[in-house]
């Protein structure tokens, strides 16, 4: 499943120091990269009376539709800002089918809150939009370097332009090269977590009345979940609501590992009718890869550079089972404007700022983090045992049971 703040830009460095005096800032708060992080966090600053700029890649012409599911909670942090109002789930997801990674064994189960899918550019460009109306600017360039200071924030555009801001929010995407510059670790986007993914349409199944369709304008949306597919933590999935039937697979694996698997995934699972109305498969050329810092947030040892703090992907904000980031990039978000609204009344901020780390691993970390049972011996379980298929669906529409 696509992220939507992905990681593109390539900086060359990153100083430390404010060198000669500089201008006055341009804006309080300066957001490097305009995906569901940035654009909620502008968007969140704008609303509590901060100056922002919001730098970004232009806008790419061929964003292709990806969706996302994500907890229905993102609308609650949407709502004051009156993002909900104007975007809706593409479709909800009421119940999981499971299977196994043979696709042989299954289990049908109720989501107890119900998943909403998401089309990421859309949600992304309605913050935009919400953002630009509360006064943010938005730099349309890619950001090349970041000088934080004692003082103030500085970044280079490869349009030659160049900004100040008392803070810095950092929400480039998963394969951020601002992190180690910065002193915060590396990235390493050719391991770990992938996702690879292909998003089509098929034909209408004949109508037999939607839930959905009798409740609501949102339609209902069926996912299937493939367990287990390497690893306790590799799953597959299959999406589809009207005409729309996405498929991926997610695995620690490198990409082009991972396409070949994906390929060869596909068509077992179309052999055994799990892709219905699927004609055929998809080949592992018309998929996409990207890197998914699953729960990554959980091992980074910390979120706080100077004058700066690390948001949505970039920060490793995706739920470990369910590989959810739209919720955890719009709740880091969140939380990181709260800070900074605390900060801009100090005379030395930073150590407001080192409040983030603290303040999102107590909110933010039951969500994040895998289930504590081991998974390894849950998953066989799960077809056996209804309450452990219940259980498990639990963790993944809610998050893990405290």
């Amino acid at each position: 499943m696509p992220s939507s703040d992905r990681g593109r830009r390539q900086p060359r460095h990153a100083r430390r120091g404010d060198g000669p005096a500089q201008p006055p800032p341009d804006a309080e708060v300066l957001i490097v990269g305009g995906g569901v992080a940035g654009a909620s966090a502008a968007l969140f600053a704008a609303a509590a009376g901060l100056s922002v700029t919001l730098v970004d890649d232009p806008p790419a012409s061929d964003d292709a539709t990806c969706y996302e599911w994500t907890n229905p909670g993102v609308w609650d942090l949407l709502r004051p800002v009156g993002v909900s109002v104007a975007t809706k789930p593409a479709a909800v997801v009421r119940r999981l089918t499971l299977f196994d990674a043979d696709g042989r064994r299954r289990a049908d189960v109720e989501a107890p809150v119900p998943l909403s899918i998401v089309a990421g550019p859309a949600l992304r460009d309605a913050l935009r939009t919400a953002a630009r109306r509360r006064g943010v600017r938005i730099r349309h360039s890619r950001a090349i370097d970041l000088r934080p200071g004692e003082q103030s924030v500085h970044v280079r555009c490869a349009d030659g332009s160049a900004l100040a801001g008392r803070f810095l929010l950092l929400a480039d995407g998963a394969s951020s090269t601002f992190l180690q510059p910065l002193g915060l670790g590396a990235t390493d986007a050719t391991c770990g977590m992938h996702c690879c993914c292909w998003t089509g349409s098929a034909p209408r199944r004949s109508a037999g009345g939607s839930r959905g369709s009798a409740r609501a304008a949102t339609p209902d949306a069926s996912l299937s979940l493939l367990l287990g597919t390497r690893g306790a933590m590799g799953f597959g999935y299959v999406l589809r609501f009207g005409p729309h039937v996405q498929i991926g697979l997610s695995e620690d694996a490198p990409p082009h590992e991972l396409r070949a698997r994906f390929a060869a995934l596909a068509r077992s699972w179309h052999d055994r009718d799990l892709l219905t109305p699927l004609a055929a498969p998809p080949g592992d050329g018309a998929a996409t890869v990207r890197p998914i810092p699953r729960g990554h947030a959980l091992e980074r040892h910390a979120h706080v550079a100077k004058r700066t703090l690390v948001i949505g992907d970039a920060g490793g904000f995706v739920a470990a089972l369910q590989q959810d980031g739209l919720y955890p990039a719009v709740w880091s978000a969140r939380l990181a404007v709260d800070v900074l609204v605390g900060a801009r009344q100090e005379r030395v901020p930073q150590e407001r700022l080192r409040a983030f780390d603290a303040l999102w691993r107590a909110a933010m970390s039951d969500y994040l983090r895998p289930p504590d049972t081991e998974m390894p011996f849950l998953l066989p379980l799960i077809f056996s045992n209804p309450s452990l298929a219940a259980r498990f669906a639990r963790s993944f529409a809610a998050g893990p049971e405290t």
